[in-house]
Parts: C-alpha cells; sequence; structure tokens
C-alpha cells in the first residue's frame, strides 16, 4: 500500500508498511552521489515531509533549497540551517515546522544562518505542535494538531545576500525593519503593506543599491497605511504591486510617485482601474514599462 497515496479515510485499514528492496539500493547510490547534489526542491509532499526531511543533512554540498506545502521537524530544520554552510538559495512557502508539545527546550536552540545566503523566499512558516509525533501512523492521519505561530528566521548580517522575500504573515513591523538595518546592500525586496511604515521607508531610501521592490497590498491597506509622508526612493527602478485595491489607490499613487527613477511599473489592481493611472503617467517621465493587470478580487 503506498502511504503517499493514502487517504485519511483508509487510516483504519492500514497495518504495516513495507519497503521495496530497491530502495535500499536507492540509498546506496544516493549516498556515492550526495556530493553531486546541488540543489533540491521539495513540493507538495505534506505530512510524509516529516520523515523525508533528514535525509538532506548528507548533502554537503547543497546550494539551493525549495521548499513548499511540506511538514518538517522543528528541530531538523534548525539543524539543517546551522550546519549547511554552503547553502545560497533559501526558498520556504507554506511550511509546517513540527515539534512535540511536550518540548518546549527546542525554543531556545540558537539558530545562524549560513553566511552565503544570497536568496531568501520565506512565506507562511510556522510551528506546529502535535502530541503523536511517537507514533508516526497517528501522526500521519492526525487533523488535530495544536496551536500554530509564525516561525520567523533569526535577524542577521549576510552580507551576500542580495533578494529578500518576506511575507510571513503574523510579524511584527520591527522584525522587518531591523533586517534592512543589518542589510543595506539588498538589490531586491519583496514585504508585505503592513511593513510599510516610514522607518522602514527611510531606512530603504538610504539605500543605494536596492533596485526592485515589491509589496503584497491587503484589503484592508486603507485603514492601516499612512503614505503620507514618503521619502523619495531614488534607487528603485522597478515597482511591482500585488492585490492593490480601489480604496488604497491614493496611498500607492504617492508611493509610486517618490520612485522618481522608476523604468518599470507593474501593478495587480483589485476591481476598478479607473482614476489610478493617468496621474501617474503624466507624472513619471523615466517610466518605460508599464505592466496593469486586472483582478475582479
Amino acid at each position: 500500500m503506498n502511504i503517499f497515496s493514502l487517504g485519511s479515510n483508509e487510516a483504519e485499514k492500514f497495518n504495516s508498511l513495507k519497503l521495496n528492496p530497491w530502495i535500499n539500493k536507492f540509498m546506496k547510490e544516493l549516498l556515492v552521489n550526495m556530493s553531486l547534489v546541488k540543489s533540491i526542491e521539495l513540493n507538495d509532499i505534506n505530512k510524509p515531509g516529516y520523515y523525508i526531511f533528514p535525509v538532506l543533512n548528507i548533502f554537503l554540498n547543497l546550494r539551493s533549497l525549495k521548499l513548499a506545502n511540506i511538514y518538517i521537524g522543528f528541530e531538523d530544520f534548525l539543524n539543517f540551517l546551522n550546519f549547511t554552510d554552503l547553502l545560497e538559495v533559501l526558498e520556504a512557502t507554506n511550511v509546517k515546522l513540527v515539534k512535540s508539545s511536550s518540548n518546549e527546550e527546542l525554543d531556545y536552540k540558537p539558530i545562524k544562518l549560513p553566511i552565503k545566503l544570497k536568496e531568501i523566499s520565506y512565506s507562511q512558516v510556522s510551528v506546529l505542535h502535535s502530541n503523536s509525533l511517537n507514533n508516526p501512523l497517528t501522526f500521519l492521519f492526525d487533523d488535530q494538531l495544536l496551536d500554530s505561530e509564525p516561525y520567523n528566521l533569526p535577524i542577521q548580517s549576510l552580507p551576500n545576500l542580495v533578494k529578500l522575500w518576506y511575507l510571513n504573515s503574523g510579524i511584527a513591523c520591527s522584525y522587518i525593519n531591523e533586517y534592512l538595518c543589518f542589510n543595506p546592500q539588498l538589490t531586491n525586496l519583496k514585504i508585505e503593506s503592513i511593513d510599510l511604515i516610514s522607518e522602514n521607508l527611510d531606512i530603504i531610501s538610504s539605500f543605494n543599491t536596492l533596485k526592485t521592490l515589491i509589496i503584497l497590498g491587503a484589503e484592508n491597506d486603507f485603514e492601516i497605511l499612512n503614505l503620507k509622508n514618503i521619502p523619495e526612493l531614488k534607487s528603485i527602478n522597478k515597482l511591482i504591486l500585488v492585490n492593490i485595491h480601489s480604496k488604497s489607490y491614493k496611498q500607492y499613487q504617492r508611493l509610486i510617485l517618490n520612485c522618481t527613477q522608476l523604468e518599470t511599473l507593474e501593478l495587480n489592481i483589485i476591481s476598478d482601474v479607473e482614476g489610478f493611472y493617468p496621474e501617474l503617467t503624466e507624472n513619471m517621465c523615466f517610466l518605460k514599462e508599464l505592466k496593469i493587470k486586472l483582478n475582479d478580487g
């Protein structure tokens, strides 16, 4: 029986898991060739990923790791980051870090990111608590995992980091603020609209290298954004605004017009576009490319 295709309604019929002999041969070949592997992607594996992820520790020359829609052990994740010295690209989207409900000591385990990281894309990464980790079968079919909370990477100076996409819902604005302070060499930044506070914009305006800024908007932007006093953002030549709602048009117009050297503008607008871009095109003499995508929401 294939555990990866087993439905939750078949859990009671599942009695044992047998691995075919070819698995052992495969693992031996894997160990021989592990030094050749530079990039790994684990996508849509979900809970079985908890048992698969520890194998990654054998890939000592790994440069790129991309994770999406997967459960992995909290401690396994920390250990991987602590001991993977050559990693340059880390992407994590909708990753559930699972730990035992009875083990709180892991919260205090120090973590240090690989110093050679060049790109970080981090979105919807959270910690889940489980009482069933000692029973794999129960864990795989347990839909009652306990409380979830966002998990953020440590704030750290990474001299080679040029791309930071950080969309971890629930984080405080001060987190992005500190990360920007420690990494002024960024060239590509993607953040949520909640992080568009004056302190962050002041830091961004002081950057000489930042060329691309991407903002993920929210429906309540018109209530939380205060973009009246925006500094001039001279270094940015590409601005991408995603999920911009009509009530927030004026706020974002100010942001766009203060990117005085803008060459490329991409807009993903929710609902009506009327009244949004005429003023922009009249006041942007450097603009070479304008892309507008309408989304009915």
